[in-house]
């Protein structure tokens, strides 16, 4: 399936052999990210047992690798539920492969998206800014959690935006502060996603791992839409046990921060006193029962993990492959961040 629509358009005039390459090398690096297509390459129905099978998209050293296999006969539900941008594209393709096998479900996608998803339910809410859409999304997806049991299948995505689209706060705190204190953080301060969740995590009903907690019943199946091991190198990669121990973003998994993270990054950006009483109170309190998930949790849980983006097969190198045989020869690579220098991306 194309990712780019209008190619014949778009390479019909003007210099056409530069804009077929250009068109081929955006169609290489749309792919290979298109979380559709991650999902159509690794996941399978053989009769009525569902697998999961490519160490290309696995963590390094997961202590559980290997073919995840779910003989749906076994199973009463099969609930898929996420928040993501792009996520509708990995449900869509859930819905293709699992058939008259899926229950339903319900994920949360970004303002301005089409709605694709046909038996798997869809909030459209907030970003980078969340607002009432991301709480309601929420509240549909504790629906599916209220009632679970171990005959439950749970299929989780998430990726990049969630950390927005995934938002409900803890009672005491209102969306208004979470508003607020996102803005003054990511927009006034341009805080780095990384530091802003060492805070909202904590606030949340569901990050940090909670939404896991919600279903842990359940069997769980965690897809995540990005390349889940990246760092800011093209050569490093983070195996399981460093991800998980550092993991400030991705919802469903382990997370890697806690209250004493969340008071240096008021302290570095300055912004305590501008923080509403409230919140100073919960933050100074730091209460273990609000404390997120950790790995010996996370591990107690009947859970896999899968990225979607193949960890050898991320934007670059498919567009660098692609430009090769086009005929190129690439010479050279710029990676522009705002990350500080040295910090994982997760």
């Amino acid at each position: 399936m194309s990712r780019i629509q209008n190619f014949e358009m778009l390479t019909s005039h003007g210099n056409q052999t530069g804009r077929n390459h250009m068109a081929q090398l955006l169609e290489a690096g749309l792919s290979v990210c298109d979380p559709y297509l991650g999902v159509k390459r690794f996941v399978r129905l053989e009769g009525s047992c569902l697998i999961f099978d490519g160490p290309e998209f696995e963590l390094k050293n997961d202590p559980r690798s290997g073919p995840a296999v779910y003989n749906l006969k076994h199973y009463d539900r099969v609930i898929v539920v996420g928040a993501a941008k792009g996520v509708q594209r990995a449900a869509l393709a859930l819905e293709e492969i699992l058939g008259d096998y899926l229950t339903g479900g319900h994920v949360i996608g970004k303002h301005g998206d089409p709605l694709i998803c046909k038996k798997i339910g869809v909030t459209l809410a907030g970003h980078p800014i969340p607002d009432d859409l991301c709480v309601e999304g929420c509240k549909k997806i504790y629906e599916w959690s209220e009632h679970i049991t171990e005959r439950d299948l749970v299929i989780t995505i998430v990726g990049s935006g969630v950390s927005s689209l995934m938002t409900w706060p803890i009672e005491g705190v209102s969306l208004q502060e979470m508003r607020d204190l996102t803005h003054m953080l990511q927009i006034e301060k341009g805080a780095i996603t990384e530091d802003l969740n060492c805070i909202r995590t904590h606030l949340d009903r569901m990050k940090g791992g909670k939404i896991s907690r919600l279903f842990q019943k359940a069997t769980l199946v965690h897809l995540i839409t990005t390349d889940i091991a990246k760092t800011n190198t093209p050569v490093l990669r983070m195996d399981y046990e460093t991800f998980m121990k550092n993991n400030r973003f991705l919802a469903t998994l382990a997370d890697g921060t806690t209250f004493a993270d969340a008071m240096d990054v008021f302290r570095r950006y300055h912004v305590w006193d501008r923080t509403p009483q409230n919140i100073q109170d919960y933050f100074l309190k730091a209460d273990p029962s609000g404390e997120t998930v950790k790995l010996q949790e996370y591990e107690s849980q009947n859970a896999r993990v899968f990225g979607l983006t193949p960890k050898y097969e991320t934007l670059y190198p498919a567009v660098r492959e692609k430009a090769v045989e086009l005929g190129y020869k690439p010479i050279c690579s710029v990676n522009i961040s705002a990350r500080k220098p040295g910090r994982p991306v997760l």
